[in-house]
């Protein structure tokens, strides 16, 4: 039988070029998933080599009305540590470590349930989750399990995108920071929702919070209130003392990082303000993407949001994610094909400082002095 087979990742003839410079360990490269690095790229580029795989297996398929909001599955995020290339697939439920030089598999691990989300390197330990509700710790070296926690609160399962998963799946991923593994489990806030913090040494609970999916509050449809809460989707940032989770259509939750208090959750009073599962962090600013509904897909907006409290401090229409800051310039792709440079000083963007065509792209990283833009079949830089 013939089987579709996908690279594993587009961008991979790049990831030679920095084989002996930093680690790229996370999705977007850190905490606050700048998706920046001071390495420099050298051109022209050229396939070092490529690895072919099963094609990832998305939990939520293409939506033309909603613009894949929750499209954080799409494609393979691979993440760079110590020599090697590591991804998670949501297609036979395998984590993978490949050899940066030549691509050779070094090791696999196996999880009960598919892998959304990018793993996270820290001090020679891999960590991942995915929908199985559990965090898994191995040495990033060899591929030994080193720890398993399940965070999900039962054992539960339940057909979930057709496949057998945790009633709770794990859909932020995991997030490492100062010893401490952030994660989250459960996605329907009447189900209930967990959001963890675990020692990384030992996957010891440092706190939990298992309240937030349940309180009385505005929704955003004309009937009023009802009880609702986080419902996270989309990988987990940091800013200082604060952990965000994006929420998927709605905007990103805060917890208090140290004690796992709700500092704020706001949903959209109305179906015109939407949110998305990615986010940028800014000192104490969150950049989320702005829905406009519905009935407007071809627009849209780069919301501002203060970390501690939610609230919006600014708007820029007409821009779409993705975005990355480097070097106090934010940049950002607008509806109408064209690539945005603006300053960004303060957590808030300022002057204009160009603006070029450019292919719709679907990821961005910024490398030294050089922006690299992926998208369907093309790479720009």
């Amino acid at each position: 039988m013939n089987r579709v087979r996908a690279i594993v990742c587009g961008a991979l003839c790049l990831l030679p070029m920095l084989a002996k410079a930093a680690d790229w360990p996370c999705f977007r490269a850190d905490a606050q998933r700048s998706g920046a690095t001071d390495e420099a790229l050298s051109f022209p580029l050229s396939p070092a080599w490529i690895v072919v795989a099963d094609p990832p297996a998305p939990a939520w398929p293409d939506s033309h009305w909603e613009e894949n909001r929750v499209a954080f599955d799409h494609a393979f995020a691979p993440v760079i540590a110590g020599g090697l290339v590591l991804f998670g697939s949501s297609a036979d439920d395998t984590l993978r470590a490949l050899d940066l030089e030549t691509g050779e598999e070094r090791w696999s691990f196996v999880t009960g349930g598919p892998v959304r989300f990018a793993p996270h390197v820290e001090s020679n330990r891999c960590y991942v989750a995915g929908d199985d509700g559990f965090v898994h710790c191995l040495d990033a070296a060899s591929g030994k399990s080193i720890w398993s926690v399940r965070v999900a609160p039962e054992d539960d399962q339940v057909i979930g995108n057709g496949r057998m998963i945790s009633r709770w799946p794990c859909r932020s991923g995991v997030l490492v920071d100062r010893g401490v593994v952030y994660v989250t489990a459960g996605m329907w806030p009447t189900e209930g929702i967990v959001v963890t913090a675990l020692d990384a040494g030992t996957g010891r609970v440092l706190w939990c919070n298992d309240t937030s999916g349940y309180y009385y509050r505005k929704q955003p449809y004309p009937s009023g209130y009802a009880f609702g809460g986080v419902a996270p989707q989309g990988y987990l940032l940091l800013a200082d003392d604060v952990l965000l989770v994006p929420t998927g259509r709605g905007l990103p939750a805060g917890f208090d990082r140290v004690t796992g208090r709700l500092l704020h959750c706001r949903p959209a009073a109305t179906t015109d303000k939407d949110g998305a599962s990615w986010g940028l962090v800014v000192g104490q600013t969150v950049i989320a993407r702005l829905w406009p509904g519905w009935s407007r897909v071809r627009s849209g907006a780069l919301q501002g949001l203060r970390a501690n409290t939610g609230n919006s401090s600014w708007r820029l229409p007409a821009l779409h994610w993705p975005a990355v800051l480097g070097k106090d310039t934010l940049y950002a792709p607008a509806f109408d094909s064209k690539l945005n440079a603006m300053t960004c000083r303060a957590s808030r963007p300022g002057s204009a400082v160009w603006s070029a065509p450019c292919e719709p792209p679907l990821s961005m990283a910024f490398a030294g002095g050089t922006l690299v833009l992926g998208g369907t079949n093309h790479l720009q830089a």
